[in-house]
């Protein structure tokens, strides 16, 4: 596919993949991440006025379940998962465990202040 002037190629990622070396990639990657990453600790604070934490994680998960979404479509790569179970347990133990770690914390604290 070519872009108007017909010299170089529109939107295709083998072009951008081949014009920089992985590590140069990487690196650009990674300043990306950083600037959204860091930008993110202000959006969060703003939100926050508007919308409860539960809101506003619900909506964070829904958008970046629609631009992973949509990265999949644009890099025409399959939407079913080759590996089903490994990922499920993947998620299960995940999530099971990050729910876990929060309850302890929250119980042990709950128990701290009852002792007194």
């Amino acid at each position: 596919m070519r872009c108007a002037s017909n010299r170089t190629p529109c939107c295709d990622f083998k072009y951008v993949s081949n014009k920089f070396s992985s590590s140069t990639r990487a690196l650009i990657a990674l300043f990306f991440l950083s600037l959204i990453w860091g930008y993110n600790w202000v959006v969060m604070k703003e939100a926050l006025h508007f919308v409860g934490p539960f809101q506003f994680g619900a909506l964070r998960t829904f958008l970046g379940a629609v631009v992973l979404l949509l990265v999949l479509l644009l890099l025409r790569k399959p939407m079913r998962p080759q590996h089903l179970a490994r990922i499920t347990l993947i998620g299960l133990l995940q999530t099971g465990g990050f729910t876990a770690v929060i309850v302890l914390r929250w119980w042990q604290a709950g128990q701290a202040r009852w002792r007194y």
